[in-house]
């Protein structure tokens, strides 16, 4: 497989300093493999399943999609970490991005639900200095395995 996305704990944890319930995950891209935390205050572990299983759907029609991994819903301040997947020919390339509503008012004009999280995809970042280059990884995009990883989050209790 080259890449996968899932939960890596069967109950979530708790930050009893900032009281805060949150599960643990992992992305791998090729060879590169990133934790992540998803906050379970305004998703579940559910609602983060479902949208990866529309996200990875979309990308095998669309060249542009995400995988949202922290939705934090605060009505007058949203903000979400997703990985931007961007399909070029046989390669998907990924790319980490936070978006805040401080930051991109620009973003979160009307309310924000997962089916218009697309919409908050700027086209693909290629950097030519390499001061303001962020983190990319590509892998190569194959069908098959893209189904295979639908099928096993659809499969996963929740």
């Amino acid at each position: 497989m080259h890449f996968v996305i899932n939960f890596i704990k069967a109950k979530p944890e708790i930050d009893k300093e900032y009281n805060l319930v949150y599960q643990p995950g992992q992305i791998l891209i090729g060879q590169h493999r990133e934790r992540f935390w998803s906050a379970l205050d305004s998703w579940s572990v559910k609602d983060y399943a479902k949208q990866w299983i529309d996200g990875l759907k979309r990308i095998k029609s669309h060249d542009i999609s995400c995988l949202i991994i922290n939705y934090i819903g605060i009505p007058e301040d949203p903000s979400l970490l997703v990985w931007a997947i961007f399909r070029e020919g046989n390669r998907l390339f990924f790319e980490n991005r936070a978006l805040f509503n401080w930051k991109d008012k620009q973003i979160f004009k009307k309310p924000f639900v997962s089916k218009n999280c697309y919409e908050y995809i700027e086209p693909r970042s290629i950097y030519t200095n390499p001061a303001s280059k962020c983190d990319v990884y590509s892998t190569k995009y194959i069908a098959e395995e893209v189904d295979a990883l639908i099928e096993s989050l659809q499969r996963v209790p929740l």
